[in-house]
């Protein structure tokens, strides 16, 4: 019996199988990788001159974050105290301006990793939104919709009979997961990969929105089941035309 043989005679347990795969290989790749990403390129330093202290503090606001995360030590340095994750990240938003977040290139004057957060969706459609909703609103708004899209998207997956439809949808779904998670449990998507585009002249493509890995998947799967329908389609039609 063939893969093909085999895969339709059991599609359901064929379909799970290859959620179960795409759920180590997308979803496991994509936060392993931001994780790296947040330990690796963000930067909050851990002890700071009293100089640059003081510096931090000229974008710290009233509730005092940063003022409460650092205590000063006995040689007038201070030394970063704060565990808190969502504390760190609101510390990260005050003092990125200083420019201490490290970049790695990867191709010179093109290709870049750096560490950079989405509290909206993709080119920041929905930003409009942050004047009529408190943030958690709209992080639950985000939610809904991200996780309605996976949850659409695989209900389709679980019905739909054409056999080459199963791996990119399995992979829309499982890499779309990364980016559910995140919203979930960071409270914002972490994004990563920056290209600059400087031969074509015009500010979206320097640099070109930041994405994932979770968007890079979901956009090959996208592509490949666009790709396959067609092929699929113009295979069908020669064959009724004979």
């Amino acid at each position: 019996m063939t893969l093909k043989e085999c895969a339709a005679e059991r599609k359901w347990k064929f379909k799970f199988l290859l959620i179960l795969i795409g759920l180590v290989i997308f979803t496991g790749s994509d936060l392993l990788v931001k994780t790296i990403v947040e330990k690796k390129l963000r930067n909050i330093p851990e002890t700071v001159s009293q100089y640059m202290f003081k510096q931090f503090l000229t974008v710290d606001t009233e509730d005092g974050i940063i003022a409460n995360a650092y205590k000063e030590q006995d040689d007038g340095s201070y030394v970063l105290a704060e565990k808190n994750a969502k504390k760190l990240h609101e510390i990260w938003k005050k003092i990125r301006r200083f420019g201490l977040d490290h970049r790695k290139e990867i191709i010179p004057g093109g290709w870049y990793f750096v560490y950079e957060t989405n509290e909206d969706i993709g080119f920041s459609i929905l930003r409009w939104l942050d004047k009529y909703m408190s943030d958690t609103a709209k992080w639950l708004l985000l939610v809904c919709l991200q996780g309605g899209g996976v949850l659409l998207i695989f209900t389709y997956f679980l019905y739909v009979k054409e056999m080459y439809m199963f791996i990119p949808l399995a992979v829309i779904v499982t890499g779309a997961l990364g980016n559910v998670i995140d919203r979930i449990f960071r409270g914002y998507v972490v994004d990563f990969v920056m290209w600059i585009f400087k031969f074509i002249p015009h500010p979206l493509f320097n640099p070109w929105p930041i994405f994932n890995l979770a968007d890079v998947y979901t956009v090959c799967g996208a592509i490949s089941l666009f790709i396959l329908i067609v092929l699929f389609d113009i295979k069908t039609r020669k064959l009724k035309d004979k």
